[in-house]
């Protein structure tokens, strides 16, 4: 079955997307624990949504449990890669041992109830702990990325103007590659698309999901160029080829 065309975007959902990309320009831009806090709002919101649907599909997750483990996930993270190096050894202790330390927490908060949770609220759980709390702590090991190596020619930085640290150029590089797969597979997916893509994404084809990964590549080799990367082109083109996974998701 084909999917039916999009209607056209309207002015209100044009604004509201400048005005998140905007945000989103910002936040990356501070960094550090302002980063963090914006990044934990996100996160909460999504943690809300993937647990009600998980309580519509009648599955009982440690909802409240894991919203508190997730945000001292992310606290944890931004202490051990963004603080000094004096508490660093700690932090970074710290912040290693509260994934499988949460993960422990959920099954026995949830297997000491008095209806003992089941295998699949505890999966749930565990899911939504992995998917929107380990995962997302990595943009902030991102975002504090500081070696020049990374990207070589931000030595070439004019000194006068504001500091840019080889996490801040990255993280905006991802984000930018994210936008240019959903721009690319809705183009390419909306005037070439004919063979959907996956049941749980009926709007999505084939078609527009190789778009996506084709302007992303394109862009990704352009970043590594620009960043002085030797290998430039074959890194970006293999980050790109798994980072599409995530539209599958959305």
């Amino acid at each position: 079955m084909i999917p039916s065309p999009r209607s056209r975007t309207s002015p209100q959902r044009l604004l509201s997307g400048y005005a998140a990309g905007a945000f989103g320009l910002l936040v990356v831009g501070l960094g550090g624990w302002w980063f963090t806090v914006a990044l934990g709002v996100l996160v909460h919101l999504g943690l809300r949504e993937y647990f009600r649907l998980a309580q519509f599909k009648g599955i009982r997750p440690a909802s409240k449990t894991t919203l508190v483990l997730c945000q001292l996930l992310l606290i944890t993270t931004q202490w051990a890669h963004g603080g000094s190096a004096a508490g660093m050894g700690f932090a970074a202790d710290l912040a290693a041992a509260v994934l499988p330390l949460s993960g422990a927490a959920i099954c026995g908060w949830l297997l000491l109830q008095p209806l003992t949770g089941s295998i699949a609220d505890i999966a749930a759980s565990i899911f939504g702990l992995f998917y929107l709390g380990f995962l997302p702590s990595h943009w902030i090991r991102l975002r504090d990325l500081t070696s020049l190596d990374l990207a070589p020619r931000l030595a070439q930085w004019p000194a006068g103007w504001p500091p840019v640290s080889s996490g801040m150029v990255l993280m905006l590089m991802a984000c930018l590659l994210i936008v240019a797969t959903d721009i690319g597979s809705y183009v390419i997916g909306r005037r070439y698309g004919r063979h959907p893509l996956s049941p749980i994404s009926p709007g999505k084809t084939v078609e527009g999901a190789l778009g996506g990964v084709s302007c992303a590549v394109l862009l990704g080799g352009v970043f590594g160029e620009l960043l002085g990367w030797n290998w430039g082109r074959t890194s970006c083109k293999r980050i790109k080829s798994t980072e599409n996974i995530h539209d599958c998701h959305d």
